[in-house]
């Protein structure tokens, strides 16, 4: 959708003509390659979702650094959850639908509204606040569905959301269904611009 010059091409056999070069090639989406950046660099055990917060929202689940693959090479498309709760004012995007995680984070949608990114008041814009419950919605049914033992948020715009963990997990565990673990922890990532390339590396690495 992004590079439609791309669409159909197979990427490992791309790579290895544009380098005139036969070697091995595999291809990992950006969600998994900055997930692996960051379990590298800060390795837990077990399973852990990341939550890329960006222009959209993706991310990935890795179990002890490896990546869970559902679909498509991927752990699923955390961003287009509809959380909506059946709201008929719920917001839309053009990729991700009516009611999706990504209508009420992502960036474009916050930015439209006017939430003061840089400010602490930010938390008290109605679209910001619109967008904590969105999140702990999602959160809730991304612990359900992977039962992971962390989630951890990361990507280009997680710090508008970050002072607000605390509430966010708070949210998150009002009345879950027992079908989520018992202990989650909720953190935010250290990985910085380069997350996806470095990961990328480390995704080649583990394929050999």
């Amino acid at each position: 959708a992004n590079v439609p010059a791309m669409a159909g091409v197979c990427i490992p056999d791309w790579i290895r003509k544009t380098l005139d070069m036969d070697i091995p090639a595999i291809g990992a989406t950006d969600a998994n390659s900055a997930a692996a950046c960051e379990h590298r660099r800060n390795p837990m055990p077990g399973r852990t979702l990341y939550l890329s917060f960006g222009t959209g929202v993706g991310g990935a689940v890795l179990d002890d650094g490896r990546p869970v693959i559902i679909t498509r090479g991927t752990s699923g498309h955390f961003g287009h959850m509809d959380v909506s709760g059946g709201d008929p004012d719920a917001p839309s995007t053009p990729g991700a639908g009516r009611g999706a995680l990504e209508a009420y984070i992502g960036f474009r949608t916050l930015e439209a509204d006017g939430v003061p990114f840089d400010q602490p008041e930010r938390f008290d814009h109605p679209t910001m606040k619109r967008a904590l419950k969105a999140l702990a919605q999602g959160i809730r049914i991304l612990l359900a569905v992977y039962r992971p033992d962390h989630i951890v948020l990361m990507g280009g715009t997680v710090e508008i959301f970050s002072p607000a963990l605390d509430q966010v997990q708070a949210m998150a565990n009002d009345g879950i269904t027992q079908a989520a673990p018992v202990q989650w922890s909720l953190t935010v990532g250290q990985s910085d611009n380069f997350a996806a390339a470095i990961g990328a590396a480390t995704l080649s690495g583990l394929a050999k």
